[in-house]
């Protein structure tokens, strides 16, 4: 097992917002990544093969929000960001 820290990004708007992860992906850390922009980066098993899709929830301070798990508050001046994963790891392919 080899493990390095990736980094996927998730844009600032409303619904599901979708990305492809290897397989055991652990996400370790939420911030910006420049404007209206969400960084996420997670611990990989750079020998997993088999790639899963998540999805991920973006909320600003003071809206509605469903269900999921938090992941962690982000700041982009003016606004705050709330990040939530909303559903299970599903595995979909192997390379």
């Amino acid at each position: 097992m080899s493990k390095q820290i990736y980094k996927y990004i998730v844009p600032v708007r409303s619904g599901n917002q979708e990305c492809q992860m290897p397989v055991g992906a652990k996400i370790v850390h939420v911030g910006m990544q420049g404007r209206k922009r969400i960084g996420i980066w997670c611990e990989v098993d750079t020998c997993e093969k088999c790639q899963c899709s998540r999805l991920f929830q973006v909320y600003g301070t003071g809206q509605d929000i469903g269900s999921g798990t938090y992941l962690g508050t982000v700041i982009d001046i003016p606004f705050v960001w709330h990040v939530y994963e909303t559903t299970p790891v599903t595995p979909t392919k192997h390379h």
